[in-house]
């Protein structure tokens, strides 16, 4: 049910892409993740439990799509692929760790308290990043893509970075630094 919810809003966001304001929609479905999760484990009829796992494969894609994003919108060309790797080693070894952690905890605790004591830590977490983001608004303020600027003749400025246009590219968006 968490791959429906993911697939159909993989879908809608193709078609409708997120332009706006990016950090505080990540943030939102972060949340409504954790709400869905703690809905889930204290569901007592399959439809609620089915709905829940939907609605969070779906404000979990959200969040996927944001955070691959701005990996690849905010590393320079030449470090791209590597980040993407690194980052791709990171979040296959949390998705390990991820599996460990609630199959202890459900030991311990049972497996409800465990689901829905996941959903309230998670918000606890996320309640601790949006007071930070209070005293510096830089996640949720951002624009998600930075626009593109002209700087100079023959140079393009995109967000921080400025690179020069190739003269002989018979594509004219066709960058190389400078």
């Amino acid at each position: 049910m968490v791959l429906l919810g993911g697939a159909l809003t993989a879908v809608v966001c193709a078609h409708w892409p997120l332009r706006r304001r990016a950090g505080a929609a990540m943030l939102f479905c972060v949340f409504c993740f954790d709400g869905f999760t703690i809905a889930f484990g204290l569901s007592r009829t399959l439809a609620l439990s089915m709905a829940a796992l939907v609605r969070a494969g779906a404000c979990d894609m959200v969040s996927v799509i944001v955070r691959h994003t701005q990996v690849q919108i905010r590393t320079p060309g030449d470090m791209r692929g590597r980040v993407s790797a690194v980052n791709m080693v990171f979040i296959g070894a949390s998705n390990e760790v991820g599996q460990f952690d609630p199959g202890i905890t459900a030991q311990w605790f049972g497996t409800v308290p465990a689901v829905v004591l996941g959903g309230v830590g998670t918000m606890c977490l996320l309640d601790a990043a949006l007071c930070e983001q209070v005293s510096r608004p830089v996640l949720l303020t951002r624009r998600s893509t930075p626009p593109a600027q002209p700087a100079a003749a023959g140079r393009l400025r995109t967000g921080a970075r400025t690179v020069k246009l190739k003269k002989d590219s018979p594509i004219r968006g066709v960058a190389q630094p400078g």
